[in-house]
């Protein structure tokens, strides 16, 4: 038996705001682009990266939504992000950029699930509103297995055709503005 329902994305959701970030940002028209898209769904996906520590206790939730999940990770995220990449490759102002508005994607789309002002308060900030993102049903602290379980229950899985038709529309729209400002340009 499935637990709460809770309004955030998915993986999936995160991966397609994130690709329209980088879209968006002039990705399709820069050498490397693929790197650079998947830098994207990575940096949109980096907060929860928070359960790989509750795997490895079997309690996948157990540091989840906390220091990840707030101002004080996306800084901390982007700082790390801006440092690496001043060796890693000449666009580092791009490589931030992109770092910080992809992980900052994330944090929008969990909203209200978020602690804005961690450490300072382990609370939710209130918010009035929330973003459209699949109503995943799980139940709190429960192991790897139970939580792996939900995750591809026919009930979540359900949810992800209603995160596509909300984000990948804007995706595909950014897709055809930036191609077609390229075309002009050329």
């Amino acid at each position: 038996m499935l637990g709460v329902g809770i309004t955030v994305a998915t993986t999936i959701g995160h991966a397609l705001v994130g690709m329209t970030v980088a879209r968006s940002m002039g990705a399709g028209g820069i050498r490397d682009q693929w790197f650079w898209y998947a830098f994207a769904i990575f940096a949109a996906n980096a907060p929860d990266l928070d359960l790989v520590p509750g795997f490895l206790i079997n309690d996948p939730a157990y540091f989840h939504r906390l220091a990840s999940h707030s101002l004080f990770g996306l800084l901390t995220f982007t700082g790390i992000v801006f440092v690496a990449a001043r060796f890693l490759t000449d666009r580092h102002v791009y490589m931030t950029t992109l770092a910080s508005i992809g992980y900052a994607s994330h944090l929008v789309l969990d909203m209200p699930w978020i602690p804005w002002l961690w450490p300072l308060t382990p609370e939710f900030v209130p918010v009035s509103w929330a973003p459209i993102a699949a109503n995943i049903q799980t139940t709190p602290g429960g192991d790897v297995a139970t939580l792996i379980g939900e995750l591809f229950s026919a009930t979540n899985l359900l949810e992800i055709p209603k995160e596509v038709a909300a984000y990948l529309p804007p995706l595909l729209i950014s897709w055809y503005l930036t191609n077609l400002s390229q075309e002009r340009a050329a």
